[in-house]
């Protein structure tokens, strides 16, 4: 195995000022040695054939990353692109894309928005043509859910915080793409689809988790919210998967034939694998007993309260 002896900070070759690299993936099926992909705040999409130096992608999904908005000089805000996330399909030229921009609203809290998921089947190269072709997000922007008013948990809600995109080929041919924000969701695509045929088989994304819907709530899967990682492999013909988000990690031990619902009535094969993760909990406030100084209570972020006395020592 071939290791790396020395490290090499990456560089923007349009001289851009830095800024953070949100997500960066290989296609070893693009160009003639494969192909390194970033994404960089505020200023695009970047491809490098070397590993280290990065030069901005001419033909771009969206409008948005065009030169004229992401200038070098600065992290201008007029550059829509705060985060994205990547997903190259194993054993073919097929990659997605995950832009999510942010900007301030009145009282400058930052509100993310949604620029889409887009396919592109040689790389965003451009191949006398456009080369990037928009998923609808039919079913993400409106998942279903409505425990905390409507809309509760759909779309890019945190997307600042969590995103996550994974993609594989299915057994039918297809190919099946996750997207993680605060729910999980899935939708199957025929290879190669064009416009306007490249909506998911399904009609809309299923929405595999209602973190925040059914009755009782997250009924499908009881898996927690805010996704911020996806893996997957493909064994014979089944494909494992594992899901990392606020709560932990889930998997599923098949998510050709278990992972197939959107309904509230229907059920989605999720495995916890958090149980003895509980050190990794974080605490947003405690409370000692007002006579005891051995028992403490603690509010842990969005995985409910939590009692420690020095018995359990």
């Amino acid at each position: 195995m071939y290791k790396r002896q020395t490290w090499n900070r990456a560089i923007l070759t349009d001289g851009s000022v830095p800024a953070s690299a949100t997500a960066v993936i290989y296609n070893p099926l693009q160009g003639t040695n494969g192909t390194f992909y970033a994404f960089i705040r505020r200023h695009g999409l970047y491809s490098s054939t070397d590993g280290e130096h990065f030069a901005p992608v001419t033909t771009l999904p969206i409008a948005g990353l065009a030169p004229a908005n992401c200038p070098t000089a600065s992290n201008a805000t007029t550059c829509l692109i705060y985060r994205g996330e990547f997903a190259v399909v194993p054993g073919r030229n097929e990659m997605y894309v995950w832009v999510v921009d942010v900007q301030p609203d009145a009282n400058g809290n930052p509100v993310p928005a949604d620029e889409g998921i887009w396919q592109t089947l040689n790389g965003g190269s451009g191949n006398g043509g456009t080369s990037w072709t928009q998923i609808p997000d039919n079913g993400i922007t409106n998942c279903g859910d409505s425990a905390f008013g409507p809309d509760s948990g759909c779309g890019v809600e945190q997307g600042w915080y969590n995103l996550a995109l994974a993609a594989i080929p299915n057994g039918a041919g297809e190919t099946d793409v996750y997207a993680g924000a605060v729910n999980l969701y899935k939708c199957s695509l025929q290879p190669g689809q064009q416009p306007p045929n490249t909506a998911c088989t399904q009609g809309d994304w299923i929405n595999l988790t209602h973190v925040y819907g059914c009755d009782p709530l997250a009924a499908p899967a009881h898996v927690h919210p805010d996704q911020h990682a996806i893996a997957f492999m493909v064994v014979g013909d089944t494909a494992p998967g594992y899901f990392a988000h606020d709560g932990g990690i889930s998997r599923t031990l098949d998510g050709y034939s278990g992972l197939t619902t959107g309904s509230c009535s229907g059920t989605n094969q999720f495995d916890s694998l958090s149980q003895t993760l509980g050190s990794m909990t974080q605490f947003v406030s405690v409370s000692v007993h007002p006579t005891s100084a051995d028992i403490l209570l603690g509010g842990a972020q969005n995985n409910g309260c939590l009692l420690y006395t020095s018995r359990c020592v």
